[in-house]
């Protein structure tokens, strides 16, 4: 990874892309003495696999899986016959973590269209330190998840979005720590959610949510937006 720490302590944005996977086997550590630190971009046809910690000195962090055929912008994609069969996951490895500082951080399982493997599974999310959280799971097989190994100390937003019916959203650590509003959304009657704010206050956004909702923090909780439930709604305050 040492071109790759090189490009983006000097500010330099970083993509890179494959048409099946993309494995982090070694720690980056970004660190710019001139400012912030440049955006790093993993897009896959089929998984990201983060098994080292990542520092972006404040720059973003995005990690794109199940990757399509063809790019928004009218650029080539996945070349589809280099796609291998299997779900097409995001996994960080318990015990890691990604520090973006200020800057964003974003994972998302696209749904994969154009390519004739596009089964996909879930994002797992570790230790995360971020100016804001987007974590989206668009993947097209039914039950694709959010859920976490680690705690994330969020400062700004934070959203959750699973879009497969019955997709679960299960953010359980109990030192999350999520300073900005929480959104989150799913499809589906076991499309449920499970977050813990650990000790901090819990602002719930705008969501729309298929299943039932578990809201526990050792703090407030509050919201900032409409909140629609399709199940029950169970909110515990542990303090």
């Amino acid at each position: 990874p040492d071109t790759v720490t090189t490009l983006l302590s000097a500010g330099t944005n970083v993509v890179m892309q494959a048409n099946n996977d993309i494995t982090v086997s070694e720690a980056i550590t970004a660190s710019n003495s001139g400012g912030d630190g440049g955006d790093l971009t993993l897009q896959a046809g089929r998984s990201v696999l983060v098994n080292a910690n990542i520092t972006t000195d404040n720059g973003d962090l995005s990690l794109i899986a199940n990757d399509t055929t063809n790019n928004a912008n009218g650029s080539a994609g996945v070349v589809d016959a280099q796609r291998d069969s299997g779900a097409a996951v995001i996994t960080l490895a318990s015990g890691t973590t990604m520090n973006t500082g200020t800057g964003a951080f974003a994972s998302e399982i696209k749904p994969g269209t154009g390519k004739t493997n596009r089964t996909s599974g879930d994002i797992t999310l570790s230790n995360i330190t971020a100016g804001s959280l987007v974590a989206t799971n668009s993947g097209p097989t039914s039950g694709s998840d959010i859920v976490d190994n680690g705690a994330l100390t969020i400062s700004g937003t934070s959203s959750f979005t699973t879009s497969a019916s019955n997709g679960t959203i299960v953010i359980d650590s109990t030192t999350n720590a999520f300073t900005g509003a929480v959104s989150l959304n799913t499809t589906g009657s076991t499309g449920h959610v499970v977050i813990d704010g650990g000790t901090t206050r819990l602002n719930i956004g705008q969501s729309s949510i298929g299943g039932s909702i578990l809201l526990t923090t050792g703090n407030t909780i509050t919201d900032s937006g409409t909140v629609t439930v399709g199940g029950g709604m169970s909110v515990n305050t542990d303090a």
